[in-house]
């Protein structure tokens, strides 16, 4: 069997996958801090946030209010929320991007369709998420 053919094999590919995965995501062990822009920033509001669900200070209920009106930065505030109920805010920032890796990779391999159906390469796929 050509080694072509064996990678196409259900079982095999989805191994590569989530081999390439890991190994896409295991840089964000080594670093203490993210090295982003604006991830402090994100970390804060979801405190600020979760301090203004739990009510713990009168300080931060006197100057922030929560609107309605949806912000584009929602899903990543929200989930920050939630993930620093269980983990600390640096921990819950690096769940966050491994998770937003993890989930470009395999909807781009969703996207692509099955094996047998599509001459696909597993590379193509990772490549397009190491760039994003």
């Amino acid at each position: 069997m050509k080694l072509r053919q064996r990678l196409r094999q259900p079982g095999i590919e989805i191994f590569i996958l989530i081999a390439m995965v890991m190994v896409l995501v295991t840089p964000l062990v080594w670093f203490t801090y993210l090295p982003t822009e604006d991830g402090p920033a994100h970390i804060a509001l979801a405190s600020v946030v979760r301090s203004l669900f739990n009510s713990s200070d009168a300080a931060i209920d006197r100057f922030y209010l929560l609107h309605s009106f949806p912000n584009p930065n929602l899903l990543g505030t929200a989930l920050l929320v939630g993930l620093q109920g269980i983990l600390s805010p640096i921990v819950a920032e690096k769940a966050m991007v491994a998770g937003f890796v993890a989930g470009l990779a395999f909807s781009v391999r969703y996207a692509i369709g099955p094996p047998n159906r599509l001459d696909w390469d597993i590379r193509r796929s990772l490549r397009r998420v190491h760039r994003a």
